[in-house]
């Protein structure tokens, strides 16, 4: 989604702290980490790292917060990685 693509080290050290910074969120429920933080800092981990977002970008990530707190009202005991497998697949057999 950045309109600078990061590649040598500082792609190295994106990578190395978003796998740090995910760590924790597979097998965890919306109630127990919200996603709503983890894209903030996300997005804050690559803007300090070289990154450059369109200003669209914005509103697609205020929509996906407002869909994360939806989630978290109707059904705080989602897994969000598990329930979302099926329609990744369904994806990938189209691209």
């Amino acid at each position: 989604m950045s309109e600078h693509e990061l590649s040598g080290p500082a792609f190295d050290s994106f990578q190395q702290l978003f796998i740090e910074l995910y760590a924790d969120f597979e097998g965890s429920t919306v109630a127990q980490i919200s996603l709503t933080k983890m894209m903030m800092q996300t997005i804050k981990l690559g803007v300090h790292r070289g990154m450059h977002f369109e200003k669209g970008i914005f509103a697609i990530i205020r929509s996906l917060m407002y869909l994360d707190g939806m989630v978290l009202r109707c059904n705080p005991d989602a897994v969000l990685l598990r329930d979302m497998r099926p329609f990744i697949a369904e994806f990938e057999k189209l691209v």
